[in-house]
């Protein structure tokens, strides 16, 4: 049956922000991490760098009200320029990094994986940063190590071009009915050589998918999602996966992926058994990065994606809803939007984010404005399926 899409005006909940990534809790509460400018003078690491400074917000009431979200390491801390944007001061103010993956469990912890996990060692092993909330996302305890053993994997340059010393956990954890926790990760293996066309120095990456039994401090590889040096500009990268609980296929792990920074198709594919075999990658007729999935209550599947292509950032920057009916065999836009007549600014970065508040309301976040705007916010809609 086709489903009734009503999408709400917009409204600013963080002025400067970009990027929004969202986690929600057991009891509803909603908490944000985006971007915002760095100071003058901000000093980044040598590696796997982040030219920003994370800020973050609450809601306790779906969305309708924000509040300014601090560590208790935050408050009235002094730090230098020169430590800002360094990783350690970070974990000391009990800042976590949400460019990665997060979820609720069942018994309400609140599990979140930064977005990097550090390495090689000399035996094949990256190193994860994961932080848990047991208190509704009022703090968080950690950093704690997370041991990735993936000796197949290997090193290489950002799409700046500058040195990315990790595999990168983005968006998912899920958790499965036995307690062990399923996360996306996009990578490079051995041989993953084939140039990004944009950013020759960055090489065209993999999805895969690792399986953890013990809340995220060890994890074990499972599969290769996507692979396929032909696709896109970048491979398979951004993953986003949601497991199906209603309709034809209970249990099915569907999985959206990013293929390029300009343009580039939507990419999908399925697993039956856990994720130890996947169906062919197949493009959608959706263009965009960073797809988000929710199964909402009712079984209906809705992602956002925002299109984007640099070069023609008038026509082509965007986002789109879109809404499956029948489990992912077919999709449709059923809401696109942009920028406003009173934003100040005609660009976005195109990074949504996207969640169930309740049965069939969501909420929408995304960005408007860039790097280097004046103009910058984390705008938001509510979305109902009926």
């Amino acid at each position: 049956m086709t489903k009734q899409i009503e999408v709400g005006p917009e409204r600013m909940v963080l002025t400067d922000g970009l990027q929004p990534f969202m986690v929600r809790s057991a009891t509803g509460a909603i908490w944000v991490m985006a971007q915002t400018t760095p100071p003058p003078g901000l000093v980044l690491p040598p590696r796997n760098t982040m030219g920003f400074v994370p800020a973050y917000i609450i809601s306790r009431d779906n969305g309708r009200t924000w509040q300014r979200w601090q560590s208790t390491g935050m408050k009235d801390a002094t730090v230098g320029a020169n430590e800002l944007g360094l990783p350690e001061t970070r974990f000391r103010l009990g800042m976590p990094m949400f460019e990665g993956a997060a979820t609720a469990l069942h018994d309400g912890t609140v599990l979140l994986m930064e977005w990097i996990a550090d390495g090689p060692d000399d035996t094949g092993h990256y190193t994860g940063q994961v932080w848990e909330s047991q208190d509704d996302l009022a703090t968080f305890q950690g950093p704690y190590p997370s041991d990735i053993p993936l000796p197949q994997a290997k090193i290489g340059y950002d799409d700046c071009g500058n040195p990315y010393t990790g595999v990168t956990f983005h968006r998912t954890l899920l958790e499965l009915p036995d307690g062990d926790l399923l996360a996306t990760v996009y990578c490079w293996f051995q041989g993953d050589d084939t140039p990004c066309p944009y950013m020759p120095r960055m090489c065209k990456f993999r999805c895969i998918l690792l399986r953890s039994s013990d809340r995220a401090r060890s994890w074990r590889y499972i599969s290769t999602i996507a692979v396929d040096p032909s696709v896109g500009e970048e491979g398979f990268d951004e993953p986003v996966m949601a497991r199906l609980t209603q309709g034809t296929h209970p249990g099915r792990l569907l999985v959206l992926m990013r293929t390029g920074s300009n343009d580039c198709p939507v990419y999908q594919c399925h697993s039956d058994d856990e994720g130890a075999n996947w169906s062919a990658p197949q493009p959608l007729e959706i263009m965009g990065v960073d797809p988000d999935l929710v199964e909402a209550a009712d079984g209906t599947l809705v992602a956002l994606v925002g299109r984007r292509d640099w070069k023609n950032q008038q026509e082509k920057c965007y986002y789109q809803l879109i809404v499956s009916e029948d489990g992912g065999e077919a999709w449709r836009i059923a809401s696109e939007w942009r920028w406003e007549p009173y934003s100040g600014v005609e660009r976005t970065t195109s990074y949504p984010a996207l969640v169930e508040v309740e049965p069939g309301h969501l909420l929408a976040l995304y960005d408007i404005g860039a790097w280097g705007e004046p103009v910058r916010y984390i705008g938001a809609r509510d979305v109902w399926v009926r």
